[in-house]
């Protein structure tokens, strides 16, 4: 097995292994990082595929020089492994085209090439491995809550992960653990969705603890994630949250500074069409028989002013939508971290006319430390979508 990073439509970039190694010898990696090797003991040779999916395959198609692609089994690529025994290095070659998946130091990333003699490439180190289902925690950073007494939550993800808690502490290292009398409390919920709070009003100073999150995968590897809470201090004003909202009843401008309801985008689509009060009250973008796209994109970090106030940290952006093809798939970013979708499909809502609140509603959330910045909102369609409204709230 081998490790790698970020994957292009040529080349692998690379992952380090961990700093130590198992008992065995071998090391523990993810899976979304890894490739795994099949030997064929019949033709001596072997096949690689994707950790992460043993499904995929990999294939150099008699193309480019760095060229592969993901592909099924039956069209894989097969591969002879051999080794140098003055420095115990490997070298994966293509037994029908002598191509090489070798690692490019002067560019460092794996990829294939024709030839393995140019000094450059250096011969790639394979190790035993095992494929760790690594536990992993995707949770905001911090948190700020008012002076009054306050219960709440904050949503969790987990991903592989078979055990988890919660633990409150009264240090930024984690050494102190608060006690039932300090002035908050933390756990899970029934199903480890979200963690629920409760903060005692703050009557002195602004005041800091630290909700710990402790995670363990199947294999008993852990993980950690430590959100900072930050109460207000007493009599401090609460944050202000406003909501803008654009409604759409007319197709919108393409191009850059486009105006929609006092705040500038620029727009950029595919297949737009002009607003649909007949049946789906919004804005059409492709047609019966071709897919459409439209994409809204903040010129800069993102700012709204309403009453005088204005807020920039965002705190949920909803998208009402509606279908008139097959599918419509919407994403928003921001601060060029992609939002959490609530995962609603878009359903054809043909009676809505010019109601666009009867048309389908998806809310996005932020990501962990990415609540201020650029909004992107894309939206694609199979065949013909339609967009009819967008909310921001923020503070």
């Amino acid at each position: 097995m081998m490790t790698v990073g970020t994957t292009s439509n040529s080349y692998r970039g690379v992952a380090a292994l961990p700093e130590t190694a198992n008992e065995d010898g071998s090391y523990s990696v993810d899976a979304t990082a890894a490739w795994n090797f099949v030997y064929d003991s019949s033709t001596g040779t072997y096949q690689i595929y994707s950790a992460s999916d043993n499904s995929l395959y990999l294939q150099h198609p008699d193309l480019e020089k760095t060229d592969f692609k993901l592909v099924a089994k039956e069209s894989a690529t097969s591969f002879t492994i051999t080794k140098n025994e003055v420095d115990g290095s490997f070298r994966i070659i293509n037994d029908t085209r002598c191509i090489g998946y070798n690692y490019n130091s002067g560019n460092p990333r794996f990829a294939m090439y024709s030839s393995t003699a140019t000094s450059q490439y250096v011969d790639l180190n394979l190790y035993p491995a095992k494929v760790a289902i690594l536990p992993k925690i995707s949770v905001q950073e911090t948190l700020e809550v008012p002076s009054a007494e306050t219960e709440s939550s904050f949503p969790v993800t987990l991903t592989n992960v078979e055990t988890a808690e919660v633990t409150v502490y009264k240090d930024a290292a984690c050494t102190t653990v608060t006690v039932e009398d300090d002035w908050i409390t933390a756990n899970f919920n029934a199903d480890k969705t979200a963690v629920e709070y409760v903060v005692m009003e703050n009557t002195g100073e602004t005041r800091n603890a630290y909700i710990k999150i402790y995670a363990q995968g199947t294999d008993a590897a852990e993980a950690t994630a430590i959100v900072t809470v930050t109460q207000a201090a007493a009599g401090a004003g609460e944050a202000v949250v406003k909501t803008y909202r654009h409604v759409f009843t007319a197709k919108p401008s393409t191009g850059n500074n486009v105006t929609l309801s006092g705040v500038s985008w620029n727009i950029t689509a595919t297949n737009l069409n002009g607003y649909n009060s007949t049946y789906y009250a919004g804005v059409q973008f492709g047609t019966s028989n071709a897919n459409g796209q439209i994409t809204l994109t903040s010129p800069s970090a993102w700012s709204y002013t309403a009453d005088g106030v204005t807020v920039t940290k965002i705190k949920e952006v909803r998208l009402w939508l509606n279908l008139g093809g097959t599918s419509v798939t919407p994403s928003v970013s921001i601060g060029g971290k992609a939002a959490s979708s609530d995962g609603t499909t878009v359903t054809k809502n043909s009676t809505a006319k010019t109601d666009w609140t009867k048309t389908t509603k998806v809310t996005f959330t932020p990501a962990a430390g990415s609540d201020t910045g650029v909004i992107v909102i894309d939206v694609t369609s199979v065949l013909a979508g339609y967009i009819c409204a967008i909310e921001i709230d923020a503070e």
